[in-house]
């Protein structure tokens, strides 16, 4: 799962999201207590529109980063823009 993660996380910020969404879903299924794949799926669900999902991936995120998470204070920026109406 880390391995498709790191994979995925490539290939967005290199523009192929469908891709990118695929192996992500994966790897938060094979590992859903990760903060890191939770937050990089949220990102490419936000990317694609799917705000009510990206959300509730980021709030894992956050949940689970509170030890160790690298990404936590980016992750918890993107919860309070996407929890900002308009």
């Amino acid at each position: 799962p880390l391995l498709k993660d790191t994979r995925a996380w490539v290939l967005f910020r290199n523009g192929k999201v469908n891709e990118a969404e695929n192996l992500l879903s994966e790897a938060v299924q094979a590992m859903p207590e990760s903060p890191d794949i939770n937050y990089h799926y949220a990102q490419v669900l936000q990317s694609k529109g799917d705000v009510s999902t990206a959300l509730k991936h980021l709030e894992k995120a956050v949940s689970l980063g509170k030890s160790g998470f690298s990404e936590l204070g980016d992750a918890e920026k993107a919860l309070i823009r996407l929890k900002s109406p308009g």
